[in-house]
Order: C-alpha cells, then sequence, then structure tokens
C-alpha cells in the first residue's frame, strides 16, 4: 500500500508540475551535505549508522515544462554502531552507504530562483568496510552487504545566477524500509539480531551547482 501511495505521488509530480522555462535538456549536479540516521531496536540495543558527511551526484532530465526526470546517488563514508542495553555506546564496523534513487522533480514557481518539490524510489546499498563487525569481546563476524528499499521526498530551489548555472540548495526526508522480525546486515553468531521495527527514518540538507547540458 505504501509503495502504491508513493508511485501514485511520484505520477503527480512529473505530470502535474506549473509550467517553468527550461533552455536545456539535462542538468548535472555534484553535492555536498549532511545525512542524519535513525537506527533500529534489537534484541542487543539500538542499532544504527553514524549520521555524517554524504556526498555524490543528481542528473536531471527534462520530461515537460515544469518536470524533471531524476537520478540520484549519494555516498556516506561512516560507521555502523550498536548503543547496548547498558547504554554503552560501540562502533561494530566502517560502513559505506550507497543510496540510488529514482523519480521526479516538478517546479513551483517560474524565475532566476525556483523552488521545487522531489519524490524519488530506490534502494540503498550497505557495505561494510571489511565484511566483518566487532563482538564486543575483542573477536569478530562475518557480515555481508544488504540492499533494502528506499524513498525520499524533497523540498529545495534552485538558483539560476547564470543561464547554464545554478546553485541547488535541498532538503529531503525518506525511509527505508527492513523486514519486521529480520536482522540488520547480519546475525551476531549466526543469530539473527531480531527487529522490531519495519525502518527508520533519514533526513538530509546538501548545497552543489547544477550545470546544463544539452
Amino acid at each position: 500500500m505504501m509503495k502504491k501511495t508513493l508511485v501514485t505521488a511520484l505520477m503527480a509530480i512529473l505530470l502535474g508540475a506549473p509550467a517553468a522555462e527550461a533552455q536545456h535538456k539535462a542538468e548535472i549536479t555534484p553535492f555536498v551535505g549532511y545525512l542524519w540516521n535513525g537506527s533500529v531496536q534489537t534484541v542487543r540495543g539500538d542499532v544504527g549508522v553514524k549520521s555524517d558527511i554524504a556526498y555524490g551526484a543528481i542528473l536531471d532530465v527534462n520530461v515537460r515544462s515544469g518536470g524533471q526526470f531524476e537520478f540520484s546517488y549519494t555516498r556516506q563514508d561512516t560507521k555502523l554502531q550498536i548503543r547496548e542495553l547498558s547504554g554503552i555506546r560501540r562502533d561494530l564496523t566502517d560502513i559505506a552507504v550507497n543510496s540510488f534513487q529514482i523519480g521526479g522533480l516538478g517546479y513551483t514557481q517560474k524565475g532566476p530562483a525556483q523552488p521545487f518539490v522531489s519524490l524519488t524510489l530506490g534502494a540503498n546499498w550497505y557495505a561494510p568496510k571489511d565484511g566483518t563487525i566487532t563482538d564486543g569481546q575483542g573477536g569478530t563476524i562475518a557480515i555481508k552487504d544488504e540492499w533494502r528499499f528506499s524513498f525520499a521526498l524533497g523540498l529545495g530551489v534552485k538558483y539560476f545566477a547564470a543561464e547554464r548555472v545554478a546553485l541547488r540548495l535541498q532538503g529531503r526526508l525518506g525511509g527505508v524500509f527492513l523486514d519486521t522480525g529480520g536482522g540488520v546486515f547480519c546475525g551476531f553468531g549466526g543469530c539473527s539480531l531480531g527487529l522490531f521495527g519495519a525502518g527508520e527514518v533519514f533526513g538530509d540538507v546538501s548545497a552543489g551547482l547544477a550545470i546544463a547540458v544539452g
């Protein structure tokens, strides 16, 4: 039901956005920002990815006046952490969080400053750096990469200081869907971590330079 609602909202953004002037076919935007990650409750404590700097690139392709198809890639090099039931917080492993998102962007008005709303769907790839986590007793446990469905809703503005160059400022709020009753990445000692929740919420802010091409 949630996925169907997201797809419906995405089509509304692409097909129902007000007209905006566009003299180019696409835009490429390298960006940098800060990503806040949530956590999930497990039988051993709260497990989550440490909030940190993130960077990436966005490709926007014009599909109609005022609407763009959007593909984005975001990477965050950070740490997987656990806050144990005792209250102690410790690092489990270095981890790279890669987010691949596809969706749409719609402008709300014309002019040099163009506010927009975006909605994207995709997947997050969680890749532990060395394929292991610490067990808290001086040992390590092998773990595997994981892919999870995700989505993001964004609000922002593009300010065109020149015909083909714009400053893009954006904030997003999204979610990552996990499997209720499953595990995060892998189990400790071969056992599931036993998730009690179905997902986590994240948010980010970013700034980038949009360069028009075509």
